[in-house]
Order: C-alpha cells, then structure tokens, then sequence
C-alpha cells in the first residue's frame, strides 16, 4: 500500500511539475547570417576581416521567469570565405532576453545579452601573392612599393571567448508559435590568445561581426499560461 501511495504521489507531483512549465519552456531556432567588416590590402594585417558570410545556424533552450523575461543556452555556428581563408566559429553562450512588451503579444520588440565560449577554426591556403599597402594620408604624395608575399598553409584551431548584444521583434503567430528578426553584434578576444599571437604575428584585425537572424521559437505547454 505505502508503494502505491509513493507511485501516486510522484505523478500527481510530476504532472503539477509539469503544469507549473506551461509555456515557460521553449525551442528556439534561427538562421544567423554573419556580416564581416572589410579588409586592407595585407592578408596577414587582417585575418579576421574581409570574408563573405555564409548562413550559419543558431539553436537554444529558453525558461521564461514572466512575459518579458527569459535566459538560457545557445549553440551557434558561423561560417566566413574569402580567397585563401575559410573561417568557421562554433559558440556556446548562455543568453537573457528582455521583452518590451509581453513575448504573447502580436509584436513585442526585445533586447538581449549573451556570454560565450568560442572556437574558431582558420584554413589558410598556401600562395603567393603581390600586395600593395594602403595610404592613410591624403595630404603628401607618398610612393607606395608593391611586394611579394609568400604565405604558409595554416589550418588551426583555437578557443576565446565573447559577448553578443543585439536587439529584435517577436511575431507572435499562435500562443506557441512565434517568428523574430534581430540584429546582433558579437566582440571576441581572438586577437589576444596566445594561438592567434603566435601564428598571426602581423594580424591587427579583431574578430567582431555583425548577425543577423531570422528565426522560430516554440513554447512547450497548453495554450492557457499559468504565470
């Protein structure tokens, strides 16, 4: 008998559990889309800079506190290309988003904040090329001198970390179901690891990029919420 009462009574805790978190869980998943600043003529001045983004991918798990606010993990992937560099970046964050206005609502703009764990991978080819510096002076005629420039073939991989703000709105499509668009900007200390310095000796470039994005999110739950 004291079996059974212990079987009941760990499923009516788990199905109250289980109610308390109507609509306070939640999937999200986006599209990001990185944009890189450009770079100087130098390749080795500007490992960081001057890559086409590719689409890349971001995936979270939100617990909402209210309507307006949420943290949770984030795991994101980015990708850049330009000639003779591939760079890919995987990042572990853990993110805040503050609603303005209740998420439930058709549209409500919100805010967010993330702290992250990252590593970048950067493939250089092996090549030769003719680079000619850029002049930061317009007023005295200054003679620029082309040179060859022989480059080894790099590919390493190494860990830093960052913050990622950026703002948005969220579309409320059905009590689960909402669409956002945002806009964020995400600041490393690439250039500061000991792997960077040390393989990058003339690299002055930091590793900062806008992302865009365009996303889902899916609450967990009923439709009724029990805030």
């Amino acid at each position: 008998m004291k079996k059974v009462i212990l079987i009941s009574t760990f499923i009516i805790n788990s199905l109250v559990g289980y109610s308390q978190l109507e609509r306070k869980l939640a999937i999200t998943a986006a599209v990001a889309m990185p944009s890189f600043s450009a770079a100087g003529n130098i390749q080795s001045e500007n490992i960081y800079k001057g890559y086409s983004g590719l689409p890349g991918l971001r995936v979270g798990l939100q617990y909402n506190f209210n309507h307006n606010i949420g943290v949770g993990p984030i795991v994101s992937q980015y990708f850049g290309s330009k000639p003779n560099y591939n760079l890919t970046m995987t990042q572990f964050g853990l993110g805040v988003k503050y609603n303005i206005l209740p998420f439930d609502k058709v549209i409500s703009p919100f805010i967010t904040a993330e702290a992250d764990l990252n590593y970048v991978t950067v493939s250089q080819k092996a090549n030769s090329v003719t680079e000619v510096p850029a002049s930061n002076s317009d007023k005295e005629e200054i003679v620029l001198t082309s040179q060859v420039r022989n480059y080894p073939e790099i590919k390493t991989g190494f860990g830093n970390t960052g913050v990622v703000l950026g703002a948005g709105t969220d579309f409320t499509l059905k009590k689960k179901y909402t669409l956002f668009v945002s806009a964020s900007y995400l600041v490393t200390n690439a250039l500061k690891t000991f792997t960077s310095t040390s393989l990058f000796t003339e690299n002055k470039s930091d590793l900062r990029f806008l992302i865009l994005q365009l996303g889902m999110r899916f609450s967990f739950g009923q439709s009724k919420s029990l805030y």
